[in-house]
């Protein structure tokens, strides 16, 4: 019911990419064949199918950390009658180039409750419905998108100077350095 995905995963052994990711189905009992199943639909979904006899640690680091993203997808892929199911993202975009941070942002939204931890603002603007800002480790402001965002919170916050405006084509707001 929760897939956990951290930042880093270290993982040296010589485990296949299809085996990493079946690792998601570890807590499932629907069969071998079912399970193997959901893991090519996980890996379809980010497209990393291509690697599944490639040895995990000869990847790079956003092609592991795509498949890490697919072992949690793996395990939440399918709809439970025991309620919601949920994505913790540690910096899922962290190892990822552009198309691929909005790939995994876009996949986590449409596939279960999550809550994830991003450092980058833009992203959680474009994606997030709710904001929590943390300083110093303490909880600093939780609120909606636009009303958490603002150049005075995020100066005061991160000691910089920024200017927060609307996005010109999308519905989001956009957070530029000054």
């Amino acid at each position: 019911m929760i897939g956990v995905l951290p930042q880093a995963s270290q993982l040296a052994l010589a485990f296949s990419a299809l085996e990493v990711v079946m690792l998601g189905r570890l807590p499932h009992s629907t069969g071998r064949i079912r399970d193997r199943e959901i893991a090519y639909a996980a890996m379809q979904q980010l497209q990393v199918e291509h690697w599944a006899q490639s040895l995990f640690p000869t990847l790079s680091g956003g092609e592991k950390q795509r498949l890490q993203l697919a072992r949690v997808l793996c395990q939440i892929l399918h709809t439970s009658t025991l309620g919601n199911r949920y994505l913790l993202l540690d910096e899922p975009t962290s190892a990822l180039d552009l198309a691929h941070q909005h790939q995994t942002l876009q996949i986590a939204r449409k596939l279960a409750k999550n809550v994830a931890i991003l450092h980058d603002l833009n992203l959680a603007a474009q994606y997030a419905d709710k904001i929590l800002l943390l300083g110093a480790g303490e909880i600093v402001s939780q609120r909606a998108v636009n009303e958490i965002l603002t150049a005075e919170r995020i100066g005061d916050l991160y000691a910089i100077e920024v200017a927060v405006m609307p996005h010109s084509k999308h519905r989001h707001l956009l957070v530029v350095t000054c």
